[in-house]
C-alpha cells in the first residue's frame, strides 16, 4: 500500500511502523528508513523493476526499494491514519472515537510489552489524545494486486479532503 501511494506522489518513508511523538502542536510522523520492502510480484505490478534489485535478506523474496524524495531527517505532518482491513470493495470508513482508540491500541507495535513495562496508562492516554487530534479511518480493500492502484486513488482522494481542514467534517 505504501509503495502504491509513493507511485501516486506521496512522500511515504515507512511501510510498516511510524513513530508519532505527542509533544508537538500537530501530530507528526518521525522519519524512518527511506526504503520500502516489496515482494517481486507486488513490485512488478506497481511498475518497479525489482528483479534486478538485491533481496532484503538472502533467500527473501522481498526487495528494498528507495523512496524518491524521502528525507530521513524531516518529520512529516499527519493528516489521517488508516487502519487496514480486508473487504470486497475499496472503501473508507469513518471510525467513532472509541473504535478508533481500540484500533490504535490493537495495532500498536509494542502492545505486548506495554503491560509489563508499566506504561499501559500512558499508552492509553496517548492513543486517546491521537484520536482527539487526528481523524482515524478504516480502509477496507480487497487483497488483490490488480486493485491496489484503485485503493491508492481512494486514499489519495480521502486524504485530499483533509488538507487545509482542521476538523473531520
Amino acid at each position: 500500500m505504501a509503495a502504491a501511494m509513493v507511485k501516486l506522489g506521496a512522500s511515504a518513508f515507512c511501510d510498516d511502523l511510524v513513530a508519532v511523538p505527542m509533544n508537538q502542536p500537530k501530530p507528526m510522523a518521525l522519519p524512518g528508513y527511506p526504503f520500502l520492502k516489496l515482494g517481486v510480484d507486488s513490485g512488478e505490478s506497481l511498475g518497479y523493476e525489482v528483479r534486478e534489485i538485491s533481496p532484503v535478506l538472502p533467500g527473501d523474496d522481498r526487495r528494498q526499494i528507495s523512496v524518491p524524495g524521502a528525507d530521513p531527517a524531516a518529520s512529516l505532518p499527519l493528516i489521517r491514519i488508516y487502519i487496514l482491513a480486508e473487504g470486497n470493495q475499496p472503501e473508507v470508513e469513518i471510525l467513532k472515537p472509541q473504535d478508533a482508540a481500540v484500533e490504535l491500541i490493537r495495532h500498536s507495535y509494542a502492545s505486548p510489552c506495554i503491560k509489563e513495562s508499566g506504561m499501559s496508562a500512558f499508552h492509553l492516554k496517548s492513543c486517546a489524545e491521537l484520536v482527539d487530534r487526528l481523524p482515524i479511518r478504516r480502509l477496507r480493500r480487497p487483497r488483490r494486486l490488480d486493485r491496489i492502484q484503485e485503493v491508492a486513488e481512494l486514499v489519495r482522494h480521502d486524504a485530499s479532503m483533509a488538507e487545509g481542514s482542521d476538523n473531520d467534517s
